[in-house]
């Protein structure tokens, strides 16, 4: 191709098209520079969004945390109350069939931390007494039996008491 246009004239058309050049360079470097700027919006936006989202769920996290504790707390407390708890009803059960008939319990009583018990009641006859006593080192749940001399005092009409320790 043949340029017959004067050297003059190249020049300017040679600054224009570099002006031009420069200025779409330019325009597309602005075009670019707002995509990433509202790109970057937009991220920071949702990141934030996100971020408080999270920062709830923590809270509702905490929140369930300090619940778990708390009722955590409070099965280990019913387990140690379940710990202490002595299941009396098997005692009392045997306590009445190992009872003579004509011998009547009036008092009875323990202590499950000592493991200790103590009965106080009334026997017609010292033969029941005798047998009742015999019974009680005999039961599964009650040994060391213990009886004050004065169990033995009368032959009929017998107030008495015996103590010992419970076999739980």
């Amino acid at each position: 191709m043949i340029n017959l246009l004067p050297e003059k004239e190249k020049i300017i058309l040679r600054r224009e098209r570099t002006y031009l050049i420069l200025f779409v360079s330019l325009v597309l470097f602005l075009i670019g520079t707002c995509i990433i700027a509202i790109e970057t919006f937009f991220a920071i936006k949702i990141l934030k969004d996100n971020l408080s989202i999270y920062s709830a769920s923590m809270i509702n996290q905490k929140e369930f945390i300090e619940k778990i504790k708390k009722i955590n707390f409070r099965l280990i407390t019913i387990n140690e109350i379940q710990n202490q708890y002595i299941r009396i009803n098997p005692i009392l059960i045997s306590l009445a069939e190992i009872t003579p008939d004509n011998t009547k319990i009036k008092f009875f009583s323990f202590s499950g931390e000592k493991k200790e018990f103590k009965i106080k009641g009334w026997a017609k006859t010292r033969k029941e007494l005798l047998e009742f006593q015999s019974n009680l080192e005999k039961s599964e749940f009650f040994k060391e039996i213990e009886a004050p001399l004065s169990n033995l005092f009368r032959q009929e009409d017998i107030e008495f008491e015996f103590s010992g320790k419970l076999n739980l």
